[in-house]
């Protein structure tokens, strides 16, 4: 009875202490003659000094670190095919078979060429040999009629009108012939007409020239013989001179094309050898884009293998957000296909924007984690410290009066009015300055019913309770479990919380 008697007791002591009626260190009396203090019951916590922070989330694409694209080297149909999506595979693992008669018969074909550009190269060896040897005895002619000519003198006029003419005839045939040279050499240059085209268009101009010398010959009717045999002993050897050039740019040609049929032969060899596709890293096979008795595409791969060994995350941010992720800044990852925290680092910020206006960034996530695979999606954690080594108090527990802020700490056991300055105000904790130590109480719940210098009680404190023969404070208890009355009251005054406290 008596312990019923004291909870109500202590109840109607907390309500009264929170009631606006209530004057402030008023001594109150209660059934019985004690008389008690006015408190308030509030929640403490110590003031500290740190940082203010705010965490940003942004989201990023996991991506892997290598991969590669398989794609046939030949256009051929799929005849098998050795793994499924999913599977695992080490590099040189046969993955794929196609059908090889195509390229077989491709090899055997530039095999065959092969083969007749070399013929080619040994006819014009044997061509250049046979200009050899009437180079060589056109200059021994040339030599024997030369000392004969030294000895020739002008001869006596002698020509006929019609000799004229006809010479006149076969120097416009040459300058027309020379004049289309030149036009077919600027179209051969151009690539408009062909190497032959143009030779041909030198040879005629050679004929019209020899035609026109010989013309020049004849013209001269009583020069002596021996002027008209060194003259064509003189033709004879730049014939035998130019002959001898065909030959050598007919060898360079052949030439070249023997290293382009090797190219050919080189390529179908390797076709050929490609019929069974090899997987050229380790990793999983992620993606099938064929069935078997499919025919290959040389541009759609044909499966593509990815390593999961290093994964990376790509992201964009905003320029407010740049300098908070420099390179090699640690992030936290976050992902609903795992519980674990993890850690990625930046590797990569890009120095201009995108199209969307932000910066890429990359980030390393490291080995395999089970419940990331490359395409997940995951969160990015980072901090954006706005305040740095301040007094730090939840935003809550600040109050304002007019245009100045303030907070109450416990002193003595009494409530104790702070008029704060504010640095940075977030919606969970503020950074101020203000007359405040590191370790100061904080009211943090109950703050809004005190006023400065009100009594209050913190958890686990009882209110003080001052004897009926000691009104003058005198042997006044201390406030840690608060002093209980000396005489209880007798069973008549106790109430009775059956009989509604009668």
């Amino acid at each position: 009875m008596k312990k019923q008697y004291l909870s109500i007791l202590i109840l109607s002591i907390v309500i009264t202490g929170c009631s606006s009626n209530a004057t402030q260190g008023q001594m109150q009396g209660r059934p019985g003659g004690g008389m008690m203090q006015q408190s308030v019951s509030v929640e403490v916590a110590d003031i500290k000094k740190g940082n203010l922070v705010i965490s940003q989330q942004i989201y990023g694409d996991v991506i892997t670190d290598q991969y590669a694209n398989i794609i046939s080297e030949v256009s051929s149909e799929l005849v098998a095919l050795e793994v499924t999506k999913g599977d695992t595979v080490q590099a040189g693992q046969v993955l794929a078979t196609v059908d090889t008669s195509d390229v077989q018969t491709a090899l055997l074909d530039a095999q065959v060429a092969l083969q007749n550009e070399k013929q080619q190269l040994q006819n014009a060896q044997i061509s250049k040999e046979q200009s050899q040897q009437r180079l060589d005895k056109a200059k021994l002619t040339y030599e024997e009629v030369e000392a004969e000519y030294n000895q020739w003198s002008e001869g006596e006029e002698g020509n006929t009108t019609q000799s004229q003419l006809d010479l006149e005839q076969l120097e416009n045939r040459w300058k027309e012939a020379k004049e289309t040279v030149e036009k077919k050499e600027r179209l051969y240059n151009e690539g408009a007409i062909t190497r032959n085209e143009y030779e041909q268009s030198l040879q005629q101009e050679e004929e019209a020239r020899l035609a026109y010398e010989k013309g020049q010959l004849s013209l001269e009717g009583d020069q002596q013989k021996d002027s008209t045999s060194y003259e064509q002993a003189k033709i004879d050897l730049e014939s035998a001179e130019k002959d001898l050039e065909k030959s050598a740019v007919a060898i360079e040609q052949a030439n070249l094309n023997i290293q382009k049929a090797e190219l050919k032969v080189q390529d179908a060899q390797e076709n050929v050898n490609d019929s069974p596709i090899v997987s050229p890293i380790s990793g999983e096979v992620s993606e099938i884009n064929y069935q078997v008795g499919d025919k290959l595409s040389t541009q759609t791969p044909l499966l593509t293998v990815s390593n999961y060994s290093n994964l990376k995350i790509d992201s964009q941010i905003t320029h407010e957000q740049k300098p908070l992720l420099p390179i090699g800044q640690e992030v936290k990852v976050l992902t609903n296909n795992t519980d674990q925290t993890l850690v990625a680092n930046v590797t990569y910020v890009s120095t201009s924007t995108n199209d969307n206006g932000l910066y890429d960034v990359e980030l390393e996530l490291g080995n395999p984690i089970d419940g990331i695979t490359s395409g997940s999606i995951v969160q990015l954690l980072f901090e954006d410290v706005l305040v740095e080594d301040e007094l730090i108090v939840p935003t809550s527990a600040i109050l304002q009066k007019a245009d100045k802020y303030f907070v109450y700490t416990v002193e003595e056991g009494k409530a104790s009015e702070k008029e704060v300055e504010i640095i940075n105000s977030q919606t969970e904790q503020t950074a101020i300055k203000g007359d405040l130590q590191i370790g100061d109480q904080l009211i943090i719940n109950g703050h809004k019913l005190v006023n400065d210098g009100m009594n209050v009680l913190l958890p686990g404190e009882e209110p003080t309770i001052m004897p009926p023969n000691n009104r003058n404070g005198e042997g006044m208890p201390n406030r840690n479990g608060g002093q209980r009355p000396q005489q209880p009251p007798s069973s008549e005054e106790q109430p009775n919380p059956q009989k509604g406290g009668e």
